[in-house]
């Protein structure tokens, strides 16, 4: 199920963090706890709850360092990484393995392997593929599928 929030505040250090973040006004009397994923009016991830007080809660953007997800290629359920933002700039996918196949115009969803956050919700598209000179992984750049810079109201999707 699904609970509506507003944006109220944006950046902060409002807990413990110092990097940009956003309080929305529900909490753990809504049913919230950290790591629940928020989703944009779209759908897509928007980010995640990073600390949760009785009447509000802090949350991290997709693309701030904060935010990580265990991610994968759709469709592609061996081809995965980890998904973590750039200082408000971009999204990257790393530690996907060289054997992998991954290229421009892939969607990159939730993989499921993490605790409260279902497989297949949708992060963004991959832009550019970078195979490096490391021999085990290659990293890709993702665009977000949610318009972060104009998020009044999430949904928060709770965990059974």
């Amino acid at each position: 199920s699904l609970v509506a929030a507003n944006v109220i505040s944006r950046s902060g250090p409002y807990f413990l963090s110092s990097d940009e973040t956003i309080i929305i006004d529900k909490g753990s009397k809504d049913g919230l706890k950290e790591g629940l994923v928020l989703l944009s009016g779209e759908g897509a991830v928007a980010g995640k709850i990073i600390s949760v007080k009785d009447n509000f809660s802090e949350c991290c953007f997709l693309d701030g360092p904060k935010c990580k997800f265990a991610v994968s290629v759709s469709g592609k359920n061996k081809t995965t990484g980890i998904a973590q933002g750039e200082m408000g700039l971009t999204v990257k996918m790393n530690f996907i393995p060289q054997t992998e196949e991954i290229k421009e115009g892939d969607t990159i969803v939730t993989s499921g392997m993490e605790t409260n956050i279902p497989s297949a919700l949708a992060i963004g598209k991959v832009v550019k593929v970078d195979k490096g000179s490391n021999e085990l992984w290659q990293e890709a750049a993702v665009e977000p599928l949610a318009d972060l810079d104009n998020l009044n109201i999430v949904s928060v999707l709770l965990s059974n």
